[in-house]
């Protein structure tokens, strides 16, 4: 009987967490209008560069490939800034509107 606890804290958190799931709101779904904005906050280089610096030291090209992660980290930043700082002031009108007009989709 040495697993009983934890099998008994496990029924435990699984009945609360059904329990949770079952009583929570419904996240509303993201409007159509917000997808460009979320595309264009999302551009990150992270992943390419923990790659990028995880080749290993002894490939002929490495550093070539490093700096083009680089500048095109580098670019992405700079883009990702510059649009983000003109776009949204102009869609704003579009993105307001279809958050109103956005239907919310009935729980059943």
């Amino acid at each position: 009987m040495k697993g009983s606890p934890l099998l008994f804290s496990k029924a435990a958190e699984l009945t609360t967490r059904i329990s949770f799931l079952q009583h929570s709101p419904r996240p509303r779904p993201v409007p159509s209008a917000w997808r460009p904005v979320m595309v264009l906050s999302g551009l990150r280089g992270a992943l390419s560069l923990a790659l990028v610096l995880s080749l290993p030291t002894a490939l002929e090209q490495r550093n070539l490939l490093t700096d083009i992660v680089y500048g095109v980290i580098l670019v992405t930043l700079l883009g990702q800034g510059l649009t983000l700082r003109v776009l949204p002031p102009r869609w704003k009108e579009k993105l307001v509107r279809a958050e109103v007009e956005e239907p919310v989709p009935t729980q059943a």
